[in-house]
């Protein structure tokens, strides 16, 4: 038993390793879905744990009990706002009550300068299955001001204009359509002023990545700020491994390309924290939105799966904008959970 033990720690901290390859180097099979789940591994570690104390192992309950703390800790980016809370909440009450004078004074400042704010919102079509009046119905619910759809065909295309989504957001840019294209094409929408429309604004192995250059008040300015807003969908690793990687690390130059002062590229990314080239793609001057919220993970894959469910969708954005308000809902027909959040212009 304490072989079996010991041989099922050393798979689990092999697995976990997978975090560590350099970016590109998981562009093999089963690589991707394997550092996929690694969220979910200090599971299998606690139970080796509980079962090495049981038989009296108590080396390797020791050992399984750190290693499930080590990967659970792999998640803590995510909560970071939570234990400043946290934190802030066992102070002293004279600490206390200062940072509450610093944070009134700090209410005052931002009073008296309210950045300007708009939602966005991305969500996979499912081979355009997804139903067109409730992306509409959500567009209008949330109003959502910027919307990036993923996997989309050309009669959901019809529908959404049939079910108004160009009342409500009257410009928008339709990807290039392409024999790369995976499992549709690519589509964004906007209400507010357009500056630039590109039908494939970065060369990725996978659909065309449209995008939409808009201008929103810049805060305590008179001029306005550009933001070029893109929807993106790298190739799902089953559909070719080395074109899944290359497609999220070349995402990095929807960014360094532009001449916009700030960047949001939305979709379904294919990719969770764990991947060494998704962490590629937020070292090239990008955040994620749920990182930046710092409440919690927000995964959005698959729908009909509660649990074990996967963060492959993501609103990532460059500097002069922060986020808050990230959320997730369904839109019947998709397999994917819609993802929204609200922007903010900071500077």
């Amino acid at each position: 038993m304490s072989i079996a033990i010991a041989i099922a720690l050393a798979l689990i901290i092999g697995w976990a390793c997978l975090r560590f390859l350099p970016a590109g180097a998981e562009g093999r099979m089963p690589l991707p879905y394997l550092i996929a789940f690694i969220h979910f591994l200090w599971i299998p570690s606690a139970l080796c744990g509980v079962l090495a104390a049981a038989q009296g192992y108590w080396h390797l309950a020791v050992l399984a009990m750190v290693l499930a703390v080590i990967i659970a800790a792999f998640d803590l980016p995510y909560y970071r706002h939570t234990l400043r809370m946290l934190r802030r909440n066992a102070q002293p009450e004279d600490s206390a009550q200062h940072d509450l004078q610093q944070s009134s004074q700090h209410t005052s400042d931002a009073a008296q300068r309210t950045p300007y704010e708009f939602s966005v919102m991305t969500l996979n079509c499912r081979y355009g299955r997804a139903d067109a009046r409730m992306i509409v119905e959500a567009v209008r619910s949330r109003a959502i001001a910027v919307l990036s759809l993923q996997e989309m065909s050309e009669n959901l295309l019809n529908h959404l204009a049939a079910a108004g989504l160009n009342q409500l957001l009257p410009h928008h840019q339709i990807g290039t359509m392409r024999d790369t294209d995976n499992g549709g094409f690519n589509g964004i929408w906007t209400n507010l002023p357009v500056t630039a429309a590109i039908a494939d604004t970065v060369d990725i192995p996978a659909a065309a990545v449209p995008s939409l250059v808009v201008a929103v008040p810049q805060q305590c300015a008179a001029d306005s700020r550009t933001i070029l807003c893109a929807s993106a969908h790298p190739k799902s690793p089953m559909r070719g491994c080395a074109q899944w990687s290359r497609g999220i690390i070349g995402l990095a130059g929807v960014n360094s390309n532009t001449r916009a002062a700030s960047t949001i590229v939305m979709g379904d990314l294919n990719a969770n924290l764990h991947h060494p080239s998704f962490r590629a793609l937020l070292r090239s001057g990008l955040r994620d939105a749920t990182l930046s919220q710092g409440t919690g993970r927000i995964p959005t894959f698959p729908i009909w799966l509660p649990w074990p469910r996967l963060e492959l969708d993501h609103i990532v954005f460059s500097n002069g904008l922060e986020a808050r308000a990230v959320e997730s809902f369904a839109i019947p027909g998709s397999d994917h959970l819609a993802l929204a959040a609200t922007l903010s212009v900071t500077r």
